[in-house]
Order: C-alpha cells, then sequence, then structure tokens
C-alpha cells in the first residue's frame, strides 16, 4: 500500500488511497 500525499497544512495529512477513484483520506496530526 503505498499512499501518496496530496496535501499538508494545518496540522492536516491527506493522501489519496492507491489512486483508486481519487478517493483521498485526511487526518488531522495531532
Amino acid at each position: 500500500m503505498s499512499d501518496t500525499i496530496i496535501g499538508y497544512q494545518n496540522n492536516m495529512y491527506c493522501a489519496s488511497i492507491n489512486h483508486v477513484d481519487s478517493d483521498t483520506q485526511c487526518i488531522i496530526i495531532h
């Protein structure tokens, strides 16, 4: 599983999951 970082701002990490249907998952980094 190789997630690609597409954005990082305001302590938020967003990554595209295997480029499937351009679905993205964002999590807040504490």
